[in-house]
């Protein structure tokens, strides 16, 4: 809903969370850190970590959140060959003062002056410890709040190589479009939890990186990179149809007689079980995606038409 008083202007913060792992994999607490970006989209892949060239860059965004320096890996770089490959020291300046005297025609003046002085020395890095999810929140009027009335959106920033797990994401809540009114307080709270469930792993750009119970993929992985096949067109990983399926309904009723009607549905077998569950219904292949709406939109949420009648969309 638009308000004329925004309820937050350009402000930052993270979130640490606690997300639990696959059923059979022991949880395991860490110390989070995120890879630093890149100058190009080259990156050299060297033990299971990637390497810019030459440099990094200055600064890594999560969404619209400048990712602090201490949750940062070290930048780690290559040669433009793939070659010389290493970690570039962190450095971090220190002043400090000194006194000094200057002696001029056998003649002590300024003595005892204090100067300051600044030197790089060496840090270890410190990410964040027991953590193994950040949410990185902001609340900024952008481009994209500016187009079609949108409220919030949210994605992951960065996955983890052993499960592919997102361990890092982003929210922005569009300022113009939150309402400050109380009775209208369910609603943003409804919002808030929508967009970390996008962030926690429920987008189109992850569904191929989906695993089961067991921690295992459910969609074959190329031995070459160790991801899923890559759409090109789409600029996504390909699910198979473990993850996603094409269902058809035949004679399906419009206005002007009856149509054979495809859609998109998730078949993970947890989701199958909670939408028959829901639905008491156990005949149900998945729960239908999303078929309109475009980017952000489409394939990225559930139905609107069956879950927002039925009252939980997130199921």
């Amino acid at each position: 809903m638009r308000t004329t008083s925004p309820i937050v202007s350009d402000i930052s913060c993270h979130v640490d969370l606690h997300v639990g792992p696959p059923r059979n994999h022991r949880a395991e607490f860490h110390v989070y850190s995120m890879t630093r970006k890149c100058p190009t989209r080259q990156v050299f892949v060297r033990g299971g970590r990637s390497h810019c060239i030459d440099s990094c860059s200055a600064e890594t965004m999560c969404g619209e959140v400048r990712v602090p320096e201490n949750h940062l890996n070290p930048c780690y770089v290559c040669n433009s060959t793939g070659h010389n490959c290493r970690a570039l020291p962190r450095l971090k300046t220190r002043s400090f003062e000194e006194d000094v005297s200057t002696e001029l025609n056998d003649n002590t003046l300024n003595n005892d002056t204090q100067v300051s002085s600044f030197e790089e020395e060496e840090v270890e890095p410190e990410g964040v410890e027991d953590t193994d999810f950040v949410l990185y929140v902001s609340a900024v009027e952008t481009e994209r709040c500016r187009r079609g009335l949108t409220v919030a959106y949210a994605s992951h920033c960065q996955q983890e190589s052993a499960l592919d797990r997102p361990v890092a994401g982003h929210a922005n809540f569009c300022p113009g479009e939150l309402s400050t009114k109380y009775r209208d307080l369910p609603s943003v709270l409804s919002t808030v939890k929508h967009e970390m469930l996008h962030a926690l792993g429920f987008s189109v750009s992850l569904f191929a990186f989906y695993r089961d119970d067991d921690g295992e993929p459910l969609t074959p992985r190329r031995p070459d990179t160790g991801n899923p096949p890559l759409d090109e067109e789409l600029q996504i990983h390909k699910w198979s149809d473990r993850v996603v399926r094409n269902v058809t309904r035949k004679r399906w009723m419009i206005r002007g007689g009856y149509i054979d009607r495809t859609f998109h549905m998730v078949v993970t077998p947890r989701v199958v079980k909670e939408v028959r569950d829901h639905f008491n219904c156990s005949e149900l292949e998945g729960a239908e995606l999303e078929d309109q709406g475009g980017d952000g939109t489409a394939l990225t949420h559930w139905e609107k038409r069956v879950f927002e009648v039925s009252g939980n969309e997130n199921l």
